[in-house]
């Protein structure tokens, strides 16, 4: 009898001990189902210094029902941007990609599922490591507060549409259509539509229809339980006749060299172009891969950039044969009316050569723009030299107010033109104005000061003479609103100014004045700069600025020098912020560091530069036919000297990266820096991986998974595989020569090569996995960071405080009740005040009923004390009741033993 009440006690302790260290605590590694451990430990190899943010977690409903996927529930990150996270069976959500630097911190994460009251919570994303959140409970809303969305689907006829798809979903739906939190219906004959059931927060209704273009609204949250919206389907456009000639030769001349032209009809339903194919997309080509896409937007029929097109323009109604040649200057990346008759230049995609096109048929005649405001005239005055009839430019005055349109000079109200046209629903937000300097001098251009946006992007604008300053391109509609700007100067004060960015108009602001830093608080930079050999770099090139300077090295607002003999450098007169400081020589890598602000007014920084390698040899394996196999089908080979200074390759054209083409056109790209010679991965690179010291001949198939973005040493006679920017395809290439020696970084595990059966069954091949790391693996290599001591610190002080509650009750519930019999003379031991608990029982009842029985001569043993309080149970409130039933009881029981 006592050794099980011992284990009951101790089982007791421990339910008590489990249930109260998880409530409120986050979930961990562990918590996860081992598929979905697989992808945190991708999550793990992703993360860099760049990019440290993953946030994962889970959530449930109150009301117990299951979730089973994204088609559930939604999790959206919507600060500064509005990023879906990957929602699986279960409830558990993981960041589909890694996030910047500038995401660590409290960040807003919102939940919505239909049926549920919505949910906003800040979530502390950490800096480098995987944050785990507390799992999040969505409660059910009652019936009472639904909101049911009903209307109309109307063509452009006003007539009713009948069997149009009507869904409701929240903004920015997780990951495709078909995996979306969302609800559907059709219309019925009468064109009308009714969702219920839906939760009462931000939402957008979509209505579409086969040949029509797609109508969207968005419904705010109200206190309206009936939202009437009527909808209307446009037709679809048919598709355009262009008539084009493609150079290239890369010149821009459109009449010789290597030209190239023909007609081609183009779909205006997201198609994009390739003129140096002379095709538009087919099937399921990215559309970036394309020089230039169009779209129709509502009754607007428009051509877009997408991603790295560099640009193109809008030449009007002119005779297509007379022009001759490109220019060089003028492109630009904002949408443009698709207009029949006008002829457009366009810098392409590939290689950046020129292309020119003319609409024949398709497009439209006439375009509904937003009307810019009328140009303010420059009457006739008298210009100082006295001479009546000169025009001259308006003196501009501080003005306390906002700055409008006539304020600026005539060739930036251009400019402003430009800005408005721009405009979009999409993209309503430019801002522009006005700096100067308190002490009246005079600004030249973004040389002097810079302007830039600092509200989750770092973003320029641009600054001219004068200290007048625009935004470069209309934003995004998430930054209407109150935005941070920051104005930056050397020898002023810096200063960080919130303005009110307008929707939809261009935003004026009044004029900003920056103050004349006192020369007792002016910080000075000095150094040395050294080679590998720690010996001092005579006429190195020194450079001290603020982050994202414009727009350029010449351009941006900076100080340069070129170090002594002695090879040092010192600038003086520097404002106390944010700078960053930069060592570069032909020959060398360049080192830059970061300045923080500081007390001292004196800083002492040394640099230091590497010496740059010449180019290495690679030799590779390019599989054209998109399978994993190196080793059959559509195989190209061969051998190439790779540049180290930022070269990209193009392995499906055999060639590393020519002239100015952008880096981000290439498969992987080579660079040196302060942790030596690197390969990279570039914007639309999908991943690489580093085998290791493997027989090139060996692998003979790519990996499916465990491709990495991050940065991997380039070492001789290792080998590296790579998924290809072109088309999703697969490569392989080893380090020949002029790579390094052993890895300066932690060196990933090497994989086995164990030989499998096919599916088939019918034959062995050599298949090389992706190489794997266990959690402390990756522990060591730092992908996953240990507890930090103030969370020790806490969750220790928890641990304590639950014990002494713990043990607490523990004392109070069995000490007390053991002391209070022994004192009053019942003799009671631990395991019966514990025995008697576990029955649910009064140990402090059953000592007052002894205690009474003994006092009247009569005492009874404890065993039949508790044998007559169960048999009594529910007729015992007391000790005297208690004991007034167990003399009774016993006289009974003796009866009973005698008759039998």
């Amino acid at each position: 009898m006592s050794h099980r009440l011992i284990l009951k006690t101790l089982a007791i302790c421990f339910l008590f001990t489990t249930s109260f260290t998880t409530v409120g605590w986050s979930l961990d590694y562990s918590d996860f189902p081992p598929d979905l451990q697989e992808i945190l430990d991708e999550r793990l190899s992703q993360m860099t210094d760049d990019r440290p943010v993953c946030v994962t977690g889970r959530v449930e409903f109150s009301d117990g029902t299951p979730i089973t996927g994204p088609q559930d529930v939604q999790v959206n990150l919507r600060e500064g941007i509005d990023d879906p996270l990957r929602v699986y069976e279960g409830g558990w959500f993981i960041m589909n990609s890694l996030l910047s630097n500038k995401y660590v911190g409290p960040r807003n994460f919102i939940f919505r599922a239909f049926g549920y009251d919505p949910l906003d919570q800040t979530i502390e994303a950490l800096d480098g490591e995987i944050t785990f959140t507390p799992v999040i409970t969505l409660e059910k809303t009652p019936p009472d507060r639904h909101i049911t969305v009903s209307g109309t689907v109307h063509d452009e006829n006003d007539e009713l549409v009948e069997g149009a798809r009507v869904s409701v979903r929240f903004p920015m739906s997780s990951f495709g259509i078909r995996a979306s939190c969302r609800k559907l219906t059709e219309t019925d004959t009468k064109g009308g539509f009714s969702i219920s059931g839906l939760s009462n927060a931000e939402m957008s209704v979509v209505a579409s229809k086969e040949g029509y273009i797609y109508h969207s609204e968005r419904i705010p949250p109200s206190n309206e339980l009936i939202r009437q919206v009527d909808l209307k389907l446009l037709p679809l456009m048919k598709a355009i006749v262009i008539e084009y000639v493609y150079q290239r030769d890369g010149s821009r001349d459109f009449v010789n060299g290597d030209i190239q032209s023909g007609t081609l009809e183009w779909d205006p339903k997201m198609g994009a172009i390739r003129f140096s194919e002379g095709r538009t997309r087919e099937g399921r080509e990215p559309i970036y891969n394309g020089d230039l896409s169009l779209v129709q937007r509502r009754d607007v029929l428009e051509f877009i950039t997408r991603y790295s097109t560099p640009g193109f323009m809008d030449f009007g109604a002119y005779d297509f044969d007379s022009i001759t040649e490109a220019p060089e200057l003028g492109y630009e990346r904002i949408p443009k009316p698709c207009i029949q008759g006008h002829v457009y230049i366009v810098r392409t995609r590939k290689d950046g050569h020129y292309a020119k096109f003319v609409v024949r048929s398709g497009g439209m005649e006439s375009y509904p723009t937003r009307i810019p405001p009328p140009k303010p005239t420059i009457a006739a005055a008298v210009s100082q030299s006295g001479k009546p009839g000169d025009e001259v430019d308006p003196v501009f005055t501080t003005k306390s107010g906002p700055l409008d349109y006539s304020d600026f000079p005539p060739d930036l109200q251009e400019i402003l033109d430009e800005r408005i046209t721009e405009l979009t629903v999409d993209y309503p937000v430019c801002v522009a104005g006005r700096i100067q300097f308190i002490d009246g001098t005079p600004i030249t251009g973004p040389q002097d000061v810079q302007v830039n946006l600092r509200e989750r992007i770092d973003k320029p604008l641009s600054v001219y003479e004068g200290g007048w300053f625009i935004n470069r391109h209309a934003m995004r509609k998430e930054y209407v609103g109150p935005r941070n700007f920051v104005f930056r100067a050397f020898g002023y004060d810096p200063l960080d100014q919130t303005i009110e960015a307008l929707d939809g108009e261009i935003t004026f602001t009044p004029v900003i004045t920056l103050n004349k830093t006192p020369p007792d608080k002016l910080i000075t930079i000095s150094g040395i700069v050294y080679d590998a050999s720690d010996e001092r770099v005579e006429g190195a090139h020194v450079r001290v600025g603020f982050p994202m300077a414009n727009f350029g090295v010449s351009g941006s607002c900076s100080k340069r020098q070129v170090t002594d003999s002695d090879g040092g450098f010192s600038f003086t007169d520097l404002s106390n912020t944010e700078m960053s400081l930069t060592a570069s020589k032909d020959g060398f890598t360049y080192h830059s560091v970061r300045i923080s602000p500081s007390t001292e007014l004196n800083r002492e920084i040394d640099l230091k530069l590497f010496p740059l390698k010449e180019s290495i040899v690679i030799e590779y394996v390019y599989q054209s036919d998109g399978s994993r196999d190196f080793v059959h089908g559509d195989i190209v080979s061969g051998t190439l000297e790779w540049e180290p200074k930022m070269g990209a390759v193009r392995f499906a054209e055999g060639r590393t990266r020519e002239g100015v083409e952008p880096i981000y056109n290439g498969d992987l790209a080579l660079v040196e820096d302060q942790k030596g010679l690197m390969f990279r991965n570039f914007y639309s690179t999908l991943g690489f991986l580093q085998m290791g010291s493997y027989h090139f001949e060996s692998v003979i198939e790519a990996p499916e998974r465990g491709y990495d973005t991050r940065p991997m040493p380039c070492i001789n006679g290792s080998v590296y595989v790579v998924r290809t920017q072109k088309d999703d395809h697969y490569a392989k290439f080893i380090v020949r020569s002029g790579g390094m020696g052993p890895s300066p970084v932690i060196p990933i595990p090497q994989p086995t090569s164990p030989q499998v059966v096919s599916q088939t069954g019918t034959r062995e091949r050599n298949v090389v996995p992706a190489p794997t790391m266990t959690m402390d693996e990756r522990l060591a290599a730092g992908g996953r960071k240990r507890i930090s001591l103030a969370a020790f610190i806490l969750t220790a002080l928890m641990v304590f405080i639950f014990f002494v509650v713990f043990f607490g009750g523990l004392l109070f519930f069995v000490m007390y009740p053991y002391l209070k019999g022994n004192f009053s003379g019942i003799r009671i031991s631990l395991l019966e005040v514990v025995g008697i608990r576990l029955r649910g029982l009064s140990p402090n009842l059953v000592i007052e009923a002894m205690r009474i029985l003994k006092k009247n001569g009569t005492p009874y043993k404890m065993i039949q004390m508790v044998e007559c309080y169960m048999a009594y149970k529910t007729k015992i409130y007391d000790g005297n009741t208690l004991a007034r039933y167990v003399p009774g009881y016993y006289k009974r029981e003796e009866e009973q033993s005698e008759n039998l």
